[in-house]
């Protein structure tokens, strides 16, 4: 179980990276520039996560960040910082979640423009008053 569980938090830690490949229509030379997007993000979030952790493990007990799962990051946060460390960090994760359905939208209606773009919509039955239902 905990194999399945890690291999979930895996998932969605790198889950956005798909995203990038969404903007190559508007990128002066994709065949050069997205391979770079790819590695650079992948690198950064892998060295991110590596701080997170290290931080969090050395500022907090282990028992109390399980304790806490939900929320470790802003517990962790909480010593150095205080109140104010913990309320960044939770500010911090809501302006992510923001960040993340942002951008889910935007691969979303680059994706519905290229396949109506390329004439590939279903057609729409339109009625004898010209309107479509």
């Amino acid at each position: 179980m905990s194999l399945v569980a890690g291999g979930m938090i895996v998932f969605l830690a790198y889950e956005g990276f798909e995203l990038i490949a969404n903007a190559a229509e508007d990128v002066a030379d994709p065949g050069r520039t997205l391979p770079q997007a790819y590695y650079i993000s992948v690198l950064f979030v892998i060295v991110l996560y590596l701080l997170m952790a290290v931080v969090s493990v050395g500022s907090v007990p282990v028992a109390q960040l399980v304790q806490a799962r939900d929320y470790a990051l802003a517990i962790a946060a909480r010593p150095a910082l205080g109140g104010v460390g913990f309320k960044m960090i939770a500010i911090a994760a809501m302006l992510s979640t923001a960040s993340a359905i942002n951008a889910t939208l935007y691969g979303t209606e680059r994706l519905s423009n290229t396949i109506a773009r390329k004439g590939n919509c279903p057609n729409v039955w339109i009625s004898r008053s010209g309107t479509g239902r």
